[in-house]
């Protein structure tokens, strides 16, 4: 025998009870002629790994952030090849090599990654440092659970839950809060 807990978030203001605990100021509820629509973001506590192998390759070897399968099998002279260092103190922080303002350099900073970039996917170099930075910050944001889902919820007129869908990975909690203005903005349209 297997018991199921379900977890519901009760909102007191429209009695409606939701699949998720909703972020802070991030719900919006609309009464629809079916019902009510509820759409929120919540952490994404799933996310998946920022990989865009073959044509970004993060790689690291430290004993407490360790990244880099994915190089075994490709030729690196066919990629720039940018150092990255980490700062490794309660979490883990990466930025190209001597441009972390990280505090306490001697002893949480490691000179211990690289991200690679194929020079096909890029046009010089500098498109390629372009592109390492867009994917380092993209592993920031996922290091340091900074990654979101939108969720949609469906009621009816009695409040009763219909079905609800989540569009997860959404790095950023700008670009999330900026998903959820847009989608508040196509159902109203």
């Amino acid at each position: 025998m297997s018991i199921t807990k379900l977890t519901q978030y009760h909102h007191n203001e429209t009695g409606l009870s939701l699949h998720f605990m909703p972020l802070e100021d991030t719900l919006d509820i609309e009464k629809t002629d079916t019902g009510y629509n509820a759409r929120y973001l919540i952490q994404d506590e799933l996310a998946e790994v920022p990989d865009d192998y073959p044509d970004i390759i993060l790689v690291s070897k430290h004993r407490d952030f360790y990244v880099g399968d994915a190089i075994k099998n490709v030729n690196i002279d066919e990629y720039y090849c940018f150092p990255v260092e980490a700062y490794i103190h309660s979490g883990v922080v990466l930025a190209f090599s001597e441009e972390g303002n990280f505090p306490d350099r001697r002893w949480d900073v490691s000179q211990c990654a690289v991200i690679y970039v194929r020079k096909g996917y890029a046009a010089n170099r500098s498109q390629a440092r372009k592109l390492a930075w867009e994917h380092l910050t993209q592993w920031n944001m996922f290091l340091g659970d900074d990654v979101y889902a939108l969720v949609s919820e469906y009621f009816t007129a009695e409040k009763k839950p219909i079905d609800y869908d989540v569009f997860c990975g959404i790095y950023g909690y700008e670009n999330a809060c900026n998903e959820l203005k847009a989608k508040i903005n196509n159902i109203k349209e």
